[in-house]
């Protein structure tokens, strides 16, 4: 895996890039870079990009994306609500979503959009969803 740095406010798609091994330009095109909220400050004034564009532009290069939650909530209402803690196999192609910030793994090191690779286990705590990223052979 390659550490690409990503444009202004395209972490999702320059890490789902670097886990499909193509430069972010050719991934999904600068779109999501368009105004749509004059009114909002930056970066809430852009378009931004959706995980299903990303998902969709990762099949046409010939990759499945298995979407997993490593924690999950069950409950009958907002007061009886339990936690599951997800084990999921870890693989050498993900994209890593937090709060605010995507990244891609190799399994061990973590390829930051931002312009940094560190270990995995610093970032895995704050791991909100996970994608697998596997070739789909034909």
């Amino acid at each position: 895996m390659n550490l690409q740095k990503s444009p202004p406010n395209s972490c999702l798609p320059t890490s789902f890039a670097m886990a499909c091994d193509v430069k972010v330009s050719d991934f999904i095109g600068l779109y999501g870079q368009a105004i749509v909220w004059a009114d909002l400050p930056h970066p809430y004034c852009y378009r931004g990009w959706h995980i299903q564009e990303c998902i969709l532009a990762a099949y046409k290069l010939g990759y499945a994306a298995i979407v997993l939650a490593p924690e999950v909530w069950l409950g009958v209402d907002s007061e009886h609500l339990t936690s599951i803690k997800t084990n999921i196999p870890l693989c050498n192609r993900m994209v890593l979503l937090t709060d605010k910030h995507a990244v891609a793994s190799d399994g061990k090191k973590v390829y930051d959009p931002k312009g940094y690779v560190y270990d995995l286990s610093e970032l895995l705590p704050f791991v909100k969803i996970i994608c697998l990223i596997h070739e789909i052979k034909s």
